[in-house]
């Protein structure tokens, strides 16, 4: 099993370690080339966004 992990403040990154620690599987962090603003709504609608004009 892969655990696959992106996190914007670290509360998915905690879980992700811990069922890591629990399976003994691999954990692989997905990192943003660019990161998202700290304000909640504009990255809200920066996601949105990427997923009207990302159908991939």
């Amino acid at each position: 099993m892969l655990i696959v992990q992106f996190s914007k403040i670290g509360t998915t990154k905690e879980i992700a370690q811990k069922i890591k620690k629990l399976t003994k599987n691999t954990l692989v962090r997905i990192e943003l080339m660019k990161a998202y603003s700290e304000d909640y709504q504009e990255t809200v609608d920066i996601v949105r966004d990427e997923l009207d004009n990302n159908p991939d």
